[in-house]
């Protein structure tokens, strides 16, 4: 099976379903400007009438991030991003 985008995929679960629980496993806080994650997980849960369960990380697989063409910074870094993007 073909990997999906998280985000969209979380959005047609939402609405094509009326009880389960929406979500994925964990959303890498590097990959998202905070902001914008904010309002589209918040969309997301709206659609879904609080069903989201939101995960978020620090990654830590260097070949993602190679693929999306952003530096990994140091594991110190990357939690205060996620501390950031939870703030």
């Amino acid at each position: 099976m073909q990997n999906l985008a998280a985000l969209p995929a979380m959005t047609v679960a939402a609405e094509a379903t009326e009880s389960i629980r929406i979500g994925c496993r964990v959303l890498c806080c590097d990959y998202h400007e905070p902001v914008v994650l904010a309002k589209e997980v918040a969309t997301i849960d709206w659609f879904s009438e609080g069903r989201l369960e939101l995960g978020l990380g620090a990654g830590w697989i260097q070949s993602e991030y190679e693929a999306m063409g952003i530096p990994m910074m140091s594991p110190g870094k990357r939690i205060d991003k996620m501390v950031e993007t939870l703030d």
